[in-house]
């Protein structure tokens, strides 16, 4: 499951503090944005992206 956010860190801080297990820390990517991946209790894995802003 992908979730693409505008603000990724609160619903990354919310996964952790339920239980998620960080597989992929939530950093800057190469290709610009910031990505992270998780997997939660039910062993289902995650990634949380947050677009790069336009300046």
């Amino acid at each position: 499951m992908q979730l693409v956010l505008d603000e990724a860190d609160p619903w990354w801080t919310r996964a952790v503090e339920a239980g998620c297990t960080v597989t992929m820390p939530l950093a800057r990517a190469p290709w610009g944005d910031r990505y992270g991946r998780l997997k939660d209790i039910f062993g289902i894995h995650w990634a949380m992206n947050e677009p790069a802003k336009k300046t």
